[in-house]
């Protein structure tokens, strides 16, 4: 007996054939769309494209946080959103689009940290860097005090002057310790300051040639 072959329509073929073609071609469009990266001396740290989150401070000082709606070869549209909290949980909320130029954008927060809304604004707050509490100085500070109140504590528990000869010594390496913990708090930064060593750049996928994105400051 001849095993009956099952065979699809004409026009239910042509359609799977053109929704194959169509879904290829969308594809290949999303990955060939055009970007703009931050790099450090070089190397990339981070990339933005259409559609993705991105937080960054203006040279004016205004913080901004929202998602890219559109990019040029020297400039992007961003359109700022905030989170409000009340009692029913949160709303996310979103503000008009404004077009940014890649020479304005003055810092970007590490790709570690982590940010907050306060008053609708974007607010960057330590994220999950390793050793952060030592890059920061926080663990040289709390060392470096801890060490001279437990210095003076004793000295004043032996009834001995808190700053006799041979306690200063212990006071003076705590002092140092501290001090290297306060220069540490002084110069980090959740951020990156666009400059020389950190810059963005726009990528272009389309064959066209990119113009230059302007100097950075």
């Amino acid at each position: 007996m001849r095993e009956q072959q099952l065979s699809l329509p004409f026009s239910t073929m042509t359609r799977i054939a053109v929704l194959f073609i169509t879904l290829c071609s969308f594809l290949v469009a999303q990955s060939q769309e055009s970007f703009f990266v931050l790099k450090k001396k070089g190397k990339t740290l981070q990339r933005f494209s259409t559609g993705s989150l991105i937080n960054f401070e203006l040279r004016s000082g205004e913080w901004i946080s929202g998602n890219i709606t559109k990019l040029g070869p020297d400039s992007f549209y961003v359109r700022p959103q905030s989170i409000r909290y009340s009692m029913f949980g949160a709303d996310t909320v979103h503000f008009s689009i404004v077009k940014v130029a890649f020479a304005d954008v003055a810092r970007m927060p590490r790709k570690s940290a982590m940010f907050f809304y306060r008053n609708d604004k974007v607010q960057i707050i330590h994220g999950h860097e390793k050793f952060v509490y030592v890059k920061n100085g926080l663990i040289f500070q709390l060392a470096g005090g801890g060490y001279a109140a437990l210095n003076i504590a004793g000295s004043l528990f032996n009834h001995e002057p808190p700053f006799s000869q041979r306690n200063v010594k212990r006071l003076s390496v705590a002092a140092i310790v501290f001090g290297i913990g306060e220069i540490l708090h002084l110069t980090y930064r959740q951020y990156l300051r666009l400059g020389k060593k950190y810059q963005l750049k726009y990528i272009s996928l389309d064959n066209k040639p990119a113009r230059p994105s302007g100097k950075y400051f």
